[in-house]
């Protein structure tokens, strides 16, 4: 007798996206699906941020990411290095959906649900934010 198991993982999604148009164009394509939003500082050749809080709040995230359904889809935004961060004129900064003044931020969209800096590292937080 052959037993096979396997592990099938139905786990949210995780899109890496960098600038502004990437990220109009994929929320585009995803109309009908529950959309988390991570803006984040660019990452170096090793995968990691320039943003100190970024990297912390990052792990964090990625576990509760992990636990939501397949309708949902969480897209980590780059904003760019800290220059162009930096820059008020910044896309991201300037429209008036995403309104971002810190990194990270974590949000669902089209909801007043938003984390912001140092709250993106605390997991009670990361979770009632993932929670419906």
């Amino acid at each position: 007798m052959l037993c096979i198991f396997v592990n099938f993982k139905f786990a949210m999604p995780i899109k890496d996206l960098k600038g502004y148009q990437s990220l109009l164009a994929e929320i585009d394509r995803l109309k009908g699906k529950v959309v988390f939003l991570l803006f984040t500082g660019s990452k170096d050749s090793f995968g990691k941020s320039w943003c100190p809080d970024c990297v912390k709040a990052d792990k964090i995230i990625e576990k509760y990411a992990e636990k939501l359904d397949a309708d949902s889809v969480l897209i980590r935004c780059d904003v760019g290095d800290r220059s162009t961060w930096k820059n008020p004129e910044n896309e991201f900064r300037t429209d008036k959906t995403f309104h971002i003044t810190a990194i990270p931020t974590l949000m669902k969209l089209g909801t007043e649900k938003r984390l912001v800096e140092e709250q993106c590292c605390s997991e009670e937080l990361v979770s009632m934010l993932f929670e419906d």
